[in-house]
């Protein structure tokens, strides 16, 4: 009840009603609110914003392939400037900026690391069944998100690319390169 998945109300469910039917039962009923767990993260509801925008933009004259890569791409950059405009201040350093590329992208559930080159790397896909099943498409519309993110945090001297890797998400994101 306190985190509102459930209602309650109270009901005969005896049948009988007047005197001697007793008190009514305190029944429970699930709440109209959506729950979701997955172990590791996935983000499908990502993927279907992203997919809706793009069929609402092929009239635009885009493939539709273009058209999820560019929903992606402005998905990502409206959580980059969401993100920059929280910020206190401006991130300077390198060590600072890689922080925030590495916070946002651990909150949206890639579990990010860094390799022994030290770019950031992904243990894992928040759209994972779906990039099994089609790859070229999700990997680009993962590659295009995780672009538009860096676009929209205002890091331009960093560099998502396609780098796909067994058992891990296909971006790889580089400092000082560009992909």
């Amino acid at each position: 009840m306190e985190r509102g998945l459930l209602t309650a109300h109270y009901m005969r469910l005896s049948g009988k009603t007047g005197p001697g039917a007793g008190r009514p039962s305190k029944v429970y009923e699930p709440s109209d609110r959506d729950v979701s767990v997955s172990i590791p993260h996935r983000s499908y509801e990502v993927v279907g914003d992203v997919l809706l925008d793009a069929l609402e933009s092929t009239h635009e004259g885009r493939s539709p392939a273009a058209a999820v890569q560019h929903a992606a791409f402005e998905q990502g950059e409206k959580l980059g400037n969401t993100v920059r405009r929280d910020l206190k201040r401006r991130p300077t350093t390198s060590k600072t900026q890689t922080d925030i590329v590495v916070q946002v992208l651990s909150e949206r559930g890639y579990e990010p690391y860094r390799d022994q080159v030290g770019n950031i790397r992904l243990h894992n896909c928040p759209f994972h069944r779906l990039a099994q099943r089609s790859p070229e498409l999700v990997c680009g519309l993962n590659h295009a998100f995780v672009d538009g993110l860096l676009s929209g945090l205002g890091l331009a001297s960093f560099a998502a690319s396609l780098d796909p890797t067994p058992g891990e998400c296909c971006v790889r994101i580089q400092r000082g390169a560009v992909a």
